[in-house]
């Protein structure tokens, strides 16, 4: 299961937007219903929610134009999952030993960036497998992120050591599609498809390969940073989440007072931590009503089952405030967005 609540770096928004700015598109229209803050994005702690990402690959998606099959969008977004751009993530990995401890660096702090699922990365007899599953990731962003994944992976393997290696395998579960001419030429292989992962595999010695800029202290450096970025980041999302029970318990009608006695904070911590995720109490609970709309939605309930389970004493309302948060009316609703 993927946290779609889960904070991620702004790195992969980021590198959509750039890939955006390419292909001629507005960045507006690529960020509508993402509820993000745009001017925020290149702050240094900035962060977005999984489910946020997922918004900016949907709108990309349907608003690029129609690709030649030599322009798969996940390919065309890869490149630009540079180590410069990767920030504290990269400069871990360029500082590591070899390219099989980069690798590790990017597994032990997955949420900095590459992938929304996880990625595996194993040596076995000197070969080195990247693994990535897909399955999780809503079917319409699947290929997506699959391109973006793996191609992103080959990327940086080429990019730290500056050598261009080449794979000796790439499996996709994927069948056969007219992008195939595309992947060959990026990967430099041929492909098995219709395969029970997806994974790339490089020859031995490529992951013992040492890499030019590597340094001891500047690797440490980087894995303090990110262990104390993610510890805040695993604090934070634990008080949300027993901001959210609270929340819900109350019908969405709790005071800040209230809530910050029911979660052991002062209301003052309660508003740091608040701004902190660029958002108010008010702000919260109407997004945490609308998450759980959603999810009873999804279930099946009815939108007057759904509509007092959240707080609201008319369906009618209920519904007007649906169809502007999320976009459709509650009768329309499908099970095709993550919570």
């Amino acid at each position: 299961m993927i946290d779609w609540q889960a904070l991620r770096d702004t790195t992969g928004v980021l590198a959509l937007l750039e890939t955006a700015d390419g292909l001629g598109l507005a960045r507006a229209r690529c960020l509508a219903g993402a509820r993000i803050d745009a001017g925020s994005l290149e702050e240094p702690f900035a962060n977005v929610r999984a489910w946020q990402e997922l918004t900016v690959i949907r709108n990309l998606q349907t608003l690029a134009p129609p690709a030649p099959p030599g322009d798969p969008l996940g390919l065309l977004v890869a490149p630009r999952y540079g180590v410069c751009a990767l920030g504290i993530l990269g400069l871990g990995m360029a500082a590591s030993p070899t390219v099989a401890e980069a690798f590790k660096f990017v597994g032990a702090y997955q949420t900095f960036g590459l992938s929304f699922s996880r990625m595996r990365t194993a040596m076995r007899g000197g070969v080195l497998t990247v693994d990535l599953d897909e399955q999780a990731v809503p079917d319409d962003c699947q290929v997506f992120c699959v391109e973006r994944g793996l191609a992103a992976a080959v990327h940086l393997i080429r990019e730290l050591p500056r050598r261009r290696f080449i794979p000796a395998l790439v499996e996709l579960r994927m069948p056969p599609s007219d992008r195939d001419v595309a992947y060959r030429d990026y990967f430099g292989v041929g492909i098995r498809y219709g395969a029970p992962r997806n994974r790339v595999v490089f020859p031995a010695g490529v992951g013992e390969t040492e890499l030019p800029d590597a340094n001891r202290k500047t690797r440490l450096i980087a894995e303090r940073y990110c262990a104390e970025i993610r510890a805040t980041q695993v604090r934070a999302a634990d008080l949300d989440r027993r901001i959210q029970a609270f929340l819900a318990e109350t019908r969405f009608r709790a005071q800040a007072g209230d809530v910050a006695t029911a979660v052991g904070v002062s209301a003052r911590s309660l508003r740091r931590h608040l701004a902190s995720r660029g958002t108010t109490l008010r702000r919260m609970i109407v997004d945490a009503r609308m998450a759980h709309a959603r999810a009873l939605l999804a279930g099946g309930a009815g939108v007057e089952q759904v509509a007092l389970a959240v707080g609201y004493s008319e369906a009618a309302s209920f519904s007007r405030a649906f169809s502007r948060y999320v976009g459709v009316r509650p009768s329309a609703y499908r099970h095709d967005f993550p919570i």
